[in-house]
């Protein structure tokens, strides 16, 4: 998708654009929704969450934020500014499916980390414009 950025009829200065992580500093992340099975002990859940954070997401870069215990809903980011990638999104959805404790994986595709799709920044942002896409 292709963005252009601006404050009133003006394109809005770079250095505005990545304060507020627009434009070519728009940064990219995806949710990751599943479910630990029932016959996993609660001990071996907390076991569970390690392996997930440590290999899944750490080990990629990664950094997540979203509910845990059985059902998980979290949205996934690179560590630091950036975007994640689409290798990073696939690296995270086969370690779920590898997994015969894990049920009903679902890993959208990548997103706006920092505005819902068709939201406007306070300074303007016109989807599908010209402009730097990332």
């Amino acid at each position: 998708m292709l963005l252009t950025v601006r404050m009133g009829n003006e394109e809005m200065k770079k250095r505005l654009r990545k304060k507020a992580r627009l434009g070519e500093f728009r940064e990219m992340g995806f949710e990751v929704h599943f479910r630990v099975s029932e016959a996993v002990s609660d001990v071996a859940l907390d076991a569970f969450w390690d392996r997930f954070i440590g290999e899944a997401i750490e080990a990629n870069g990664l950094a997540c934020g979203g509910g845990c215990g059985r059902e998980w809903s979290i949205f996934v980011t690179t560590d630091g500014r950036g975007s994640a990638t689409e290798e990073q999104r696939a690296l995270v959805e086969r370690w779920l499916r590898q997994r015969g404790d894990v049920e009903n994986v679902s890993v959208g595709a990548l997103e706006d980390a920092w505005y819902a799709v068709g939201q406007e920044h306070s300074a303007g942002v016109a989807d599908g414009a010209e402009g730097s896409g990332s």
